[in-house]
């Protein structure tokens, strides 16, 4: 019900405007009509309901707002930035940042745009960020993730706004773990795309390079979407990539430095983008 003169003739001027849209070709339709001859006899309208509408009352819609206020909030608070420990005392803390990864990134680097899961951020991974040094600026860490289908204690993903060691910028790095600490490599998009985001991990005993030839060598790295499988070497068999990484055995390979060759679901080979 119209609870007074000035609510009718709200409506009234509600309808008005309705009609001068084009709406109502003349302007004023019966219904105005109607509004306008209670409101000259002081009768009190009843409210005009339309099939299939429904028109909240503004408390009901404060009521609305004031539930997705809250429920955003509480959103907001269960997908904030992660803040894990990163380094120690005696390496140094790297710094994190809130920020996210390139879109470039994103697009090309499915690791990325998977949903963080409990081995991502679980104890083993809480030990391999201990290990991290101040050459590591702005982790971040909401996008640090541990490969599937690699040993989670052994592997990790850390996006960084800035690796000191090199100076580049927006870097993924790859950590492969071991009980000292282990050893990373950090890459710009470029430079993956490029094919040069490779590790040699050597055994402790042929570290002068003797592993390759005795098959003790490990070719670690990182690759693009669309890389299913890489080989590290002529003669050397293909083996998976699991979450855009690559660990491959090098066996037999003659002491020559190691080559991988990128593979599609296909089998056709990928070419490297120079």
């Amino acid at each position: 019900m119209f609870d007074d003169d000035d609510a009718l003739r709200s409506r009234i001027a509600e309808l008005q405007a309705h009609a001068d849209l084009g709406l109502e070709p003349n302007g004023e339709d019966a219904m105005v009509g109607r509004l306008r001859e209670r409101l000259a006899s002081g009768v009190p309208a009843q409210p005009i309901h339309r099939r299939g509408l429904l028109r909240p009352s503004r408390a009901g819609v404060l009521a609305s707002l004031t539930g997705l206020l809250v429920a955003g909030g509480v959103a907001t608070a269960a997908t904030g930035v992660w803040n894990p420990p990163l380094g120690d005392s005696n390496r140094g803390h790297p710094t994190a940042s809130s920020t996210d990864v390139p879109a470039d990134q994103l697009q090309r680097f499915g690791v990325l745009r998977r949903l963080a899961t409990a081995a991502d951020r679980d104890a083993a991974t809480l030990k391999s960020l201990s290990y991290l040094n101040a050459r590591f600026e702005g982790v971040r860490t909401d996008r640090i993730r541990a490969p599937e289908g690699l040993p989670a204690d052994q592997y990790l993903i850390v996006p960084i706004q800035r690796w000191t060691a090199t100076g580049i910028t927006d870097a993924l790095c790859l950590f492969a773990t071991d009980n000292d600490g282990g050893g990373t490599g950090c890459w710009n998009t470029t430079q993956i795309l490029a094919g040069k985001a490779i590790m040699l991990a050597l055994s402790p005993s042929h570290t002068d390079g003797s592993a390759i030839s005795a098959g003790r060598g490990t070719l670690i790295g990182l690759v693009p979407d669309g890389v299913t499988a890489i080989s590290a070497g002529v003669g050397q068999a293909r083996v998976a990539v699991h979450d855009n990484v690559f660990v491959a055995p090098i066996t037999g390979n003659a002491g020559a430095p190691p080559n991988p060759t990128w593979f599609d679901a296909d089998g056709n080979e990928v070419p490297f983008t120079m």
